[in-house]
């Protein structure tokens, strides 16, 4: 145990020192037993205790922790405005990780409800990243008008852009994309489309 080993280091000083101080009779010299004294103290405990000492390797290091965001995007997979949170599946700053979110917006007597899923994969060195991504975006539009019928429907929507992320806790979020829009009905086409968005990491 490094308190005992330390504890014996000590008395052994001791006893050598107090035989050292034994040896010097001239009653002059009581500077020199003063040295004689620390200096064997010192001497001894200074091995017990490098021998105690943990190196830095074996010290238990902090685990990183998964990177969690909130942010509210404009257009892009929530078609409107829309507030999403966006997690890593590993314990990585970058590599594959998943977003969801939920937009809503009205205008008159209509509301327009998207709910964006998507899975996408971060490339390059913090804070600055390529984002790729695949995803999927619920629609529904209701309205209180009698003569409008409500519909549901969805669109795929793959990305490519650019994240800014601070690896910093509550550090700040942006990124900028293209998303066209993916009909995947039959005859459907795709629409360009993009987003930008800004948030904090949680």
């Amino acid at each position: 145990m490094p308190f005992l080993r330390v504890s014996v280091a000590i008395i052994r000083g001791l006893c050598y020192c107090y035989s050292m101080v034994r040896k010097i009779n001239n009653q002059n010299d009581k500077l020199l037993r003063v040295s004689c004294f620390f200096l064997t103290v010192m001497l001894s405990i200074t091995p017990a205790v490098a021998q105690s000492a943990k190196p830095l390797d074996s010290l238990p290091q902090t685990p990183p922790r998964r990177i969690h965001v909130l942010y509210e995007e404009f257009l892009g997979n929530g078609l409107t405005l829309s507030t999403n949170y966006d997690f890593r599946f590993t314990k990585s700053d970058k590599d594959f990780g998943m977003r969801v979110g939920i937009g809503l917006i009205g205008a008159g007597d209509i509301g327009l409800l998207s709910i964006p899923v998507a899975v996408n994969h971060l490339a390059g060195r913090a804070p600055h990243y390529f984002e790729s991504s695949l995803g999927y975006t619920f629609v529904t539009a209701v309205s209180t008008q009698r003569y409008y019928e409500s519909f549901s429907g969805g669109a795929i929507i793959p990305g490519v852009g650019y994240r800014y992320q601070s690896l910093r806790k509550r550090g700040f979020f942006a990124r900028i994309v293209f998303s066209p829009l993916i009909n995947p009905h039959p005859g459907g086409g795709w629409f360009p489309f993009g987003g930008i968005a800004f948030g904090q990491r949680l």
